[in-house]
């Protein structure tokens, strides 16, 4: 009921109690269902009435395009529904590694120095049918130091 309330709020929590009470009062009616059988019901019902509410509080969050990633909309839908604790431990797990102290073997943007290109010889004048001419391009200039 806690987390019926925690996660979906007032309507959740009314929804919720309304569907298990009518629930007990169906059973009770009925012959030969004891209290605990009614009591397993009313928690059912809470259960489902739970993951269904939740269910499609989440989908319409993560649906909705605002601009952030799956997981930041994920994360905020549990923070806002009560959810944070978990989260918070969730999220320490997958960040606690420290990062890599093993030195970088390039420091590079990943272009080459130069950049060659082969390309077959289109000269008329050329008498070597296989010549290959070779063009090399210059490296890109690093930007401009910052101005203080």
């Amino acid at each position: 009921m806690v987390l019926l309330h925690a996660t979906t709020g007032l309507g959740g929590l009314a929804t919720g109690t309304g569907a298990a009470l009518l629930g007990i009062w169906w059973f009770a009616t009925r012959k030969g269902h004891g209290l605990r059988r009614q009591l397993w019901v009313a928690a059912g019902v809470f259960s489902a009435v739970t993951f269904v509410w939740d269910g499609v509080t989440f989908l319409d969050y993560v649906t909705t395009d605002n601009g952030d990633s799956t997981s930041q909309k994920m994360s905020t839908w549990g923070r806002d529904h009560g959810l944070s604790p978990i989260i918070d431990y969730l999220e320490k797990e997958a960040y606690s590694k420290p990062p890599s102290t093993k030195p970088a073997d390039e420091l590079s943007l990943g272009l080459p120095s130069t950049t060659s290109t082969t390309t077959p010889a289109t000269d008329s004048t050329t008498t070597d049918p296989n010549a290959e001419t070779t063009t090399t391009l210059p490296q890109p200039e690093p930007p401009a130091p910052l101005a203080t």
